[in-house]
């Protein structure tokens, strides 16, 4: 335990040493409630969204010929997007960490700083590669509460009507993001029809079958 802690606090480990403690110092006041999981995340958006949806495959698709391909590979093969940023940096960091103290042990034993700085980029490198295998399980985990917490969302938002009509078996009703707007299924009581170009304000949500309860908003 004793090497460990000299080895973790010598030059050529030094850097991911303090990286990795100030990940801990950050994941500790998340579970404290202080900081935000998603704190430094940021919405990309690129001309498809599909590409990185697609999973694994995508990855051969997407070439750097593409208008953001190189870029939309690369945030793919890291799950930016996905997987909260600060849950992708920690994988990185934790693995560069074992990796500089494992490499440096066993190739660098004298701890020469020429030797360390040559062994920094292939593990930046290794590093990136494998932080993006080890949190892209976690897409999915992610995905579900995002739709989640859109659904939470979407209740008392008002939005308009882009069908003919909305009804108590027909309608959709667009409400304005940041981002894209969002496209959903709605309905009304019985006898109670929207047209198109109506305000309307979600007040219901029918899980089972996916949809949302409108009535008329009176601005």
């Amino acid at each position: 335990m004793v090497e460990v802690m000299q080895a973790s606090i010598a030059l050529v480990n030094l850097p991911w040493t303090v990286l990795l403690a100030l990940i801990v110092l950050y994941w500790i006041f998340v579970i404290l409630g202080a900081l935000d999981v998603n704190l430094f995340d940021v919405d990309f958006d690129f001309e498809s969204d599909a590409d990185l949806d697609a999973g694994a495959d995508a990855d051969a698709d997407v070439g750097a010929d593409q208008p953001g391909g190189l870029l939309r590979w690369f945030f793919n093969l890291m799950n930016i997007g996905e997987v909260p940023v600060m849950v992708i940096f920690s994988a990185m960091i934790l693995v560069g960490w074992t990796i500089s103290m494992l490499a440096n042990y066993y190739l660098n034993p004298g701890l020469s700083i020429i030797w360390g700085a040559a062994l920094l980029i292939p593990n930046i490198i290794a590093s990136l590669f494998v932080a993006g295998v080890i949190t892209r399980p976690l897409r999915k985990i992610f995905s579900t509460f995002e739709k989640e917490e859109t659904h939470e969302k979407i209740l008392l938002r008002a939005g308009t009507v882009v069908t003919s009509e909305v009804t108590s078996s027909f309608g959709q009703l667009e409400i304005e993001t940041k981002g894209a707007p969002l496209l959903i299924n709605v309905r009304t009581t019985e006898g109670t029809v929207l047209k198109k170009g109506d305000k309307a304000v979600v007040y219901d949500e029918d899980k089972d079958k996916g949809i949302f309860f409108v009535e008329k908003f009176e601005e």
